[in-house]
């Protein structure tokens, strides 16, 4: 088999237009609200004359007459699905396709199309993406466009069309190079002003491709180190499946193409795509496996990849235990044909392919061996898991006599200032000890001040010195000492409640009222634009006005006479506990991954506006609460049960710190140290280590 060099890499635009049949109405036609704008353009009857015909499984397609257009079969197929494709190339590869996916069967149709919008709605906004409703040929249909945070535009549409023969659903994707991206979107638009329905006849669909043959005579074969210090990070992995998916590429800037003699990167008429293993290869080694990559056989062959998968420890589990990250091969175990890797678990575990592009719960995906479709699967677990390390509490326990290094946290202070007698034993100045680490809640001392007219936004702090009132100028004396004399204040702002859509609706936060919990994380932005006036702040802030809190405490302390480095401020108090309220109640609960991936977009918002615009700030990463998901551990639950790591996983798969990579990974441009809270019991303060595999 030849081997020919990588292509250069062109960017590309990805319009996906997903059209179902049958699918109830997504916007009334009798709303007053503005109408979706019908996508499909009607080609002029002269012009159309000269354009070909495709005639599919159940449908009639026009293309242009310089492109090409034939049935499609890559590596594996959707359950009562067929697949078509529209290529037009020059001597560079491939300049625009416009892949096809036709489902004749209405539930297998709607389950595709509710997977694959389900994607786009989570993921879209955080990759350029906005999905917009519109119309074809009349008809209700999704459009997902954009793509600007990763050079590549999508679309993604549905929409509905009687035939004689019942319900199908469609979906069209556009893949081109930029500077074609206006054009050969009119050719798409025009093309669908074409889609015809017709009887269905599996006749006229795509007969298999051959796969890549097996290993040739002198392949290096490659034995991993499956060295136990080298981590798995599955979120890295999910990362990069939710970035390639849906493109024809990898993050080696290679899509691999076959015509049953020859394999490369760049492709030429008559190529079908082999990328399946590939795809999977990139996703395992940007979670931190040691696999190698082209040319070594892992990288090309689905049984090659398998056999690394083996010698590097990953081993069997049913679909239920599956766990993103890990692999789905497809087909029969010793002779499989395709491959998926898994980013969403449960009995039915999500699955993102290449050759063909799809999101979709295994069960649609099959692959064909031996000329028939098998939707076998074996699904290999990786056993190396990337670890959240948290700072070892009490490891000397019982500690030596005097303790080295001790904090307080100061608490609440309902009855007034603090006095003296109370503060004596930790002031130095007063005959006690100075405390390593004094930890208090910004409410408690400092009094951060805002305008009384709209957007009452924070304009500055000073401390609480009302006589009558809140007078907290004493311990403020104590805290100005306590810093000069080098001990650590760390400042927690409260309130903190999150900045939720739903904060402005009548009955929250009570989640019996309001369950909803949709976390903005874009600076300036607040629920529905409401100001912070009158006491909605304590309802919702977002992280700028966090930030504003911050520098206003730090700038009345500067001009007191605080050491400027003495201070950190954490951004929130156990927010997995206090923004998600009783467990269970809320959607997303702190039981389900995307409560985590919100708190995480939020508070890495957070760290990157101070390190732009706040410099002189120091941010601790948030507390999270003890047993709540967040190490994967109930230390509670394991305490009556003499047991020291009960399991606690977000959906069964994920620490809820593991969700979190942008806050809780160490990075230059991240947070500035770590903050956890630990709750011991008696008894139970000593060290324990709990490695376990899950």
């Amino acid at each position: 088999m030849n081997k020919k060099p990588m292509a250069p890499f062109y960017t590309t635009i990805l319009l996906v237009l997903v059209i179902s049949i049958v699918i109830p109405t997504l916007r009334s036609t009798g709303s007053t609200a503005t109408r979706p704008i019908e996508f499909s353009l009607p080609i002029p009857e002269a012009e159309l004359e000269a354009w070909n015909a495709l005639v599919g499984v159940g449908t009639v397609l026009h293309y242009p007459p310089d492109w090409q257009g034939r049935p499609y079969q890559a590596q594996g197929g959707v359950r009562d699905g067929a697949t078509y494709e529209f290529v037009r190339s020059d001597e560079r590869g491939l300049v625009t396709r416009i892949d096809v996916l036709e489902i004749v069967n209405p539930d297998t149709g709607a389950e595709a199309m509710a997977s694959e919008l389900g994607y786009w709605r989570q993921h879209g906004p955080r990759r350029g993406y906005r999905l917009e409703q519109i119309t074809m040929q009349g008809h209700p249909a999704w459009w997902i466009s954009g793509g600007a945070t990763d050079g590549v535009a999508s679309a993604n549409v549905t929409d509905v069309v009687w035939i004689d023969e019942g319900e199908r659903m469609y979906r069209f994707r556009l893949h081109c190079r930029a500077e074609v991206r206006q054009a050969d979107e009119r050719v798409l638009r025009q093309m669908l002003s074409t889609l015809e329905p017709k009887a269905v006849d599996w006749s006229r669909a795509a007969e298999p491709r051959q796969g890549l043959p097996g290993g040739e005579a002198g392949d290096e074969a490659y034995t991993p180190a499956a060295l136990a210090g080298v981590p798995y990070d599955r979120s890295a992995t999910y990362d990069y499946a939710e970035t390639y998916w849906d493109v024809l590429n990898n993050d080696d800037a290679c899509y691999l193409w076959y015509n049953g003699s020859t394999l490369d990167c760049t492709y030429h008429d008559g190529d079908w795509g082999v990328d399946g293993a590939h795809f999977v290869n990139r996703a395992v080694h940007a979670g931190g496996r040691p696999i190698p990559g082209l040319w070594d056989g892992a990288a090309l062959r689905v049984a090659d990849l398998r056999d690394w998968l083996q010698s590097d420890g990953w081993t069997g589990v049913d679909a239920s235990q599956a766990q993103v990250g890990d692999v789905a091969i497809m087909g029969p175990f010793d002779t499989p044909c395709w491959v998926g890797l898994v980013v969403g678990t449960g009995s039915d575990p999500t699955l993102a392919t290449h050759s063909d592009e799809y999101w979709l719960p295994a069960s649609q995906l099959y692959c064909n061996s031996g000329g028939q479709p098998s939707y076998e699967k074996t699904y290999l677990h990786a056993e190396i898991e990337f670890t959240v390390h948290l700072p070892l509490v009490l490891r000397n326990w019982p500690p030596p006599t005097p303790k080295v290094y001790s904090g307080i946290h100061l608490g609440n202070h309902v009855g007034g200032d603090w006095i003296d007698d109370e503060l004596a034993l930790i002031d130095g100045d007063a005959g006690g000890a100075w405390p390593r680490i004094i930890v208090v809640q910004s409410k408690q001392v400092w009094n951060v001040w805002r305008p009384t007219e709209s957007p009452c936004e924070v304009a500055g702090a000073d401390v609480w010195n009302d006589p009558t009132g809140v007078d907290r100028r004493n311990v403020y004396d104590y805290l100005t000492r306590a810093a000069q004399n080098g001990v650590t204040i760390i400042i927690r702002v409260a309130p903190s409640p999150g900045n939720f859509e739903e904060a402005i609706l009548p009955g929250w936060p009570d989640p019996d009222q309001v369950p909803g919990r949709t976390l903005i994380t874009q600076p300036g932005v607040t629920p529905g634009g409401t100001d912070y006036c009158g006491a909605n702040w304590e309802k919702f802030r977002a992280v700028d006005d966090i930030v504003k809190e911050m520098d206003a405490i730090h700038t009345r302390n500067q001009i007191n006479g605080w050491p400027a480095d003495c201070c950190y401020f954490e951004p929130a108090n156990e927010p997995n506990l206090e923004w998600y309220g009783e467990a269970e109640k809320t959607v997303p609960s702190r039981d389900q991954a995307l409560a985590w991936q919100a708190m995480d977009d939020y508070f890495a918002a957070l760290i990157a506006y101070v390190r732009a615009n706040y410099p002189a700030l120091r941010i601790l990463t948030p507390s999270m609460s003890q047993g709540q998901y967040a190490e994967g551990i109930d230390w509670l639950r394991g305490y009556p049960d003499n047991d020291p790591c009960p399991k606690q996983l977000v959906e069964g798969a994920w620490k809820g710190y593991e969700l979190m990579p942008q806050t809780y990974e160490w990075r230059t441009d991240g947070y500035h140290g770590y903050s956890w809270h630990n709750y011991y019991i008696q008894g139970w303060e000593s060290y324990r280590t709990c490695e376990y595999h899950r």
